[in-house]
């Protein structure tokens, strides 16, 4: 469990308007060496045992969401290529 004292920061702009401001937390120097300790070792156990596929981009080593939409232009234009038909679902949430 990690406790945080929590301070806020001025991004940029006016000081008076409370959407310039960003929450940042203050971790003691043990959680943050806990922390890397426990990410490091379920990363390997992840790796080890396989269990995200190729599709998944998010929080892993030499991927990203660059990746993931280059990876998807690249689907399309081999389906364009091939005269497939082409069908996307996109969701968005507007909150």
């Amino acid at each position: 469990m990690e406790i945080a004292k929590i301070r806020v920061k001025v991004k940029k702009g006016d000081r008076y308007e409370s959407s310039n401001y960003r929450p940042i937390s203050i971790l003691s120097v043990f959680s943050k060496i806990l922390e890397k300790l426990i990410y490091h070792r379920f990363i390997l156990f992840i790796n080890k045992h396989n269990i995200l596929t190729d599709a998944r981009h998010g929080f892993r080593n030499n991927k990203s969401d660059e990746t993931a939409s280059q990876l998807f232009i690249e689907n399309i234009q081999e389906s364009v290529d091939k005269q497939l038909y082409i069908l996307g679902l996109f969701f968005f949430d507007l909150v």
